[in-house]
């Protein structure tokens, strides 16, 4: 991830894709229980949401499986959802995320494959200049902790 001149702004480049990785475990690890809820959902009932653009019924999936994990509004869906598949695997759903509060909006996607649950950050917008790389991890990791509801792992 690089930091433009301004210093608020990191995104997902191609050359500096191992640096992502840390906010991703770390994104991962904050959502844990909202994705475990979403696991739950019925598969055919996501892709067949998916293919029809009924987003607002995806955000109602989704807002219902932030309630027991995150704070209210930390957490969105950005009506952008597709559905990936080759003959013979099992399908794959991306949803577009947000995660924001007054420090940061981080963009991020999470991927829903036949056998694994994947999040893919794709940048993160800083509210105030950060000095560093150490510091935006720092910040980030605070955001992230901030959005889940006390006591949930």
């Amino acid at each position: 991830m690089l930091m433009p001149d301004k210093k608020q702004f990191i995104q997902k480049q191609e050359p500096d894709l191992g640096q992502v990785l840390a906010y991703e475990r770390i994104l991962a690890e904050g959502l844990k229980t909202f994705l475990h809820e979403m696991v739950m959902v019925d598969g055919g009932v996501m892709v067949g949401y998916v293919c029809n653009g009924q987003h607002a019924n995806l955000g109602d999936i989704i807002g219902s499986s932030t309630e027991t994990a995150m704070k209210p509004g930390r957490l969105r869906y950005c009506n952008d959802a597709r559905l990936d598949f080759d003959w013979g695997e099992r399908p794959a759903v991306t949803l577009a995320m947000e995660l924001a509060d007054e420090q940061l909006t981080a963009s991020f996607r999470i991927v829903f494959g036949g056998d694994h649950v994947g999040v893919d950050v794709r940048g993160v917008q800083f509210a105030e200049a950060v000095a560093g790389p150490d510091e935006a991890l720092a910040r980030f990791a605070a955001s992230v902790e901030d959005a889940r509801l006390p006591g949930r792992a």
